[in-house]
C-alpha cells in the first residue's frame, strides 16, 4: 500500500497534520518513535504525571524520608505516563482511520521509510506521495564558556544512583516547570529560573507542588551569586532546544533541517 502521507514523529505540529489528513479521508500513516520522545510530548506527560500526584495528595501525605525515591523509580512512573499519553493519541488517530506504527525511522529517499520496531529491530519499508517530518525538539544544556558554573543536562537527572537535596533549572518553559514540580513533590528542593518573559501553565502545578520560582533573564548570574553564597545545588539547564532529527538519515536524502 502506498500512503497519501507519513508523518514521522511524536510533536504537537506532527499530531495535528495526522488528525486533519485523516478526518479528511487520506491514506495517512503515522510512525510515532518508540524512545525519541519530543519535549512537548515529554511536557504533556509530565502535566499529567504532576497533576496525578497532586490530586491523590502524595506529594503533601508523605513525610520527606518517604517521598525521596530513586532516579529509577520516577523513570518508570514518567515513562508510564509517556506510554499512557502515546496510547491515548494512537486511539485518537486510528478512530480516524490512520494507519500507526511504533518504531524508529530512517528515510530511504524522499518517498519512502525503513521503520526498524520490536525486541527483534524488525524491519519494513514503506512507501508515501509526501513524508513529513515531525519530530520536534528536546531540550540540552547550553554551550558554556570555560570558568562559568557546570551546569547538567537534563536527561542526567534521571541516570544517577539518588538525586541530590536541592536543585536549580534554568529555563525550559513547560518542561523545565513540569521537572521542577516532580522533583518538589518527592522531596528535593527545587528552584526555577525563568526569563521573566510570560508565565506557563505548568507553572502554576509548580507553585502548588511547592516549587520556588525566580524572575531572573540571566540564570548564569544567579547561579554564580548562590555558589558564591556557599550554596552547592546541582544545575540543570533547560535552555538550550535543538533538533530531534538525527537518526532519520535527512543528509542522505538531500534535506537540510531547518536551525533552531
Amino acid at each position: 500500500m502506498r500512503y497519501d502521507i507519513a508523518v514521522i514523529g511524536n510533536d504537537e505540529a506532527a499530531l495535528e497534520l495526522l488528525c486533519m489528513a485523516g478526518s479528511l479521508g487520506k491514506r495517512v500513516l503515522a510512525i510515532l518513535p518508540e524512545q525519541r520522545h519530543s519535549e512537548w510530548m515529554i511536557s504533556i506527560a509530565l502535566r499529567r504525571l504532576v497533576e496525578q500526584l497532586l490530586n491523590d495528595g502524595t506529594g503533601s501525605r508523605l513525610p520527606s524520608s518517604v517521598r525521596r525515591c530513586s532516579p529509577g523509580l520516577v523513570k518508570r512512573l514518567l515513562t508510564n505516563a509517556l506510554t499512557s499519553e502515546i496510547m491515548d493519541y494512537m486511539a485518537i488517530l486510528e478512530r480516524l482511520g490512520v494507519d500507526v506504527r511504533v518504531g524508529e525511522a530512517r528515510l530511504l529517499s524522499r518517498s519512502s521509510v525503513m521503520i526498524t520496531s520490536g525486541m527483534d529491530c524488525s524491519r519494513t519499508v514503506l512507501n508515501a506521495d509526501n513524508v513529513v517530518v515531525g519530530c520536534g525538539t528536546r531540550r540540552t544544556a547550553t554551550h558554556r564558556p570555560l570558568g562559568l558554573m557546570p551546569s547538567s543536562r537534563p536527561e542526567s537527572l534521571l541516570s544517577g544512583a539518588m538525586f541530590p537535596d536541592a536543585v536549580t533549572i534554568l529555563g525550559g518553559d513547560q518542561l523545565g516547570a513540569g521537572f521542577s514540580a516532580l522533583l518538589s513533590l518527592i522531596g528535593v528542593e527545587s528552584r526555577l529560573i525563568t526569563d521573566g518573559a510570560a508565565d506557563c501553565a505548568m507553572q502554576e502545578l509548580a507553585i502548588a507542588a511547592g516549587v520556588r520560582i525566580i524572575d531572573n533573564g540571566n540564570g548564569d548570574e544567579y547561579v554564580r551569586k548562590q555558589s558564591r553564597s556557599g550554596r552547592s545545588d546541582e544545575v540543570l539547564d533547560f535552555r538550550r532546544s535543538v533538533g530531534f532529527t538525527e537518526h532519520l538519515g535527512l543528509a542522505d536524502v538531500g534535506v537540510e533541517p531547518d536551525e533552531l
